[in-house]
């Protein structure tokens, strides 16, 4: 239990080392001093000079140009961590529960560009664990909910209002493809298919090309849904039923 609530302290510890060890003269909080900021161009007053989302400093720590709003961390514009380090992974051979910690998974994603899990922790959003199949079609049918497509999922009135907490970013919501359409392990190809089938811009699509997030979670049933706080602690564990993480999401 105590390893659980220091874990779960994560966050506030990494904000705290921020404030310890900021610049005073990084007066827009994007991991950038006044002297760093002379040297890149950038605006000492805007933490994100180009607008695309990503702060300046993070930017420079990845080695893209935060004065060019076309050149990302990630195409697809997901977040990014820089204090992942932080959170201790326990590896896939770890049990799930709730309290326990993800497991890091790093996979390809729609775009073809490696995507690390941990990227999402620590922005003050859940994280939803969607484990898919080409081969599911209630998966699809989930997938064309969350993309405004009709669904059978248009009925469960109770869940209406999560797509728009997808869009607007207060959830963030992970789809992870496991199998392609004939039951082998997917690859980075099933990604692109499925997000060309299921183009919303604000999911990620990952390939879990060697099941190791299927091994891990073991689903009893599809749609297969978890629910992860920001610190990659998890909230939600049901192996049978996806209606339980739905029903949290909106507590």
């Amino acid at each position: 239990m105590q390893r659980l609530v220091g874990i779960a302290m994560l966050g506030l510890v990494a904000c705290t080392q921020r404030d310890e060890q900021h610049d005073a003269s990084d007066v827009d909080g994007d991991y950038l001093t006044a002297d760093e900021e002379a040297s890149h161009g950038t605006d000492p007053a805007n933490p994100d000079s180009d607008g695309d989302s990503y702060l300046d400093g993070d930017e420079v720590l990845e080695g893209t140009n935060p004065l060019d709003p076309l050149s990302l961390i990630y195409q697809g514009g997901w977040p990014y961590q820089r204090n992942k380090q932080s959170i201790v992974d326990p590896g896939f051979d770890s049990m799930p529960a709730v309290g326990a910690v993800m497991p890091r998974m790093i996979g390809f994603d729609q775009y073809g560009e490696e995507v690390d899990l941990y990227d999402f922790a620590l922005h003050g959003s859940a994280v939803v664990i969607d484990l898919s199949a080409l081969w599911c079609t209630a998966c699809r049918d989930m997938a064309s909910w969350l993309d405004g497509q009709s669904s059978n999922f248009d009925v469960q009135q109770e869940f209406g209002a999560i797509p728009a907490m997808v869009e607007s970013g207060e959830i963030h919501w992970i789809t992870v493809i496991f199998e392609d359409a004939v039951g082998a392990a997917a690859g980075p190809e099933e990604a692109i298919a499925w997000y060309e089938a299921f183009p919303n811009p604000r999911i990620p699509v990952l390939a879990d090309n060697d099941r190791a997030l299927y091994d891990y979670l073991f689903p009893g049933s599809m749609p297969s849904l978890q629910v992860l706080d920001e610190d990659m602690t998890i909230r939600v564990y049901d192996r049978y039923d996806y209606a339980t993480a739905l029903r949290s999401l909106l507590e």
